[in-house]
């Protein structure tokens, strides 16, 4: 299908070992970077969230998707 046969795979160790070091690195590459505060500063980062941790505008859609999930499960 995609890739190589698994007999030819794993047929050495190296092989197993040069196909189990590319997953890893694909799957580190894959996964995006973590996004910092804007301003660096963490103090003044949290001081528009909330309690919960979420911004105003967060929480409104945060209320709306859980409205949502709701209104779909009465029916």
């Amino acid at each position: 299908m995609f890739g190589p046969r698994i007999t030819t795979v794993f047929a050495s160790r190296w092989r197993a070992l040069w196909f189990a070091a590319s997953i890893l690195l694909f799957a580190y590459m894959s996964v995006p970077e973590a996004e910092a505060p804007e301003d660096g500063n963490s103090a003044t980062a949290t001081a528009g969230r909330g309690s919960d941790g979420l911004t105003a505008k967060e929480r409104e859609r945060a209320q709306k998707a859980i409205a949502a999930f709701e209104h779909a499960g009465s029916r």
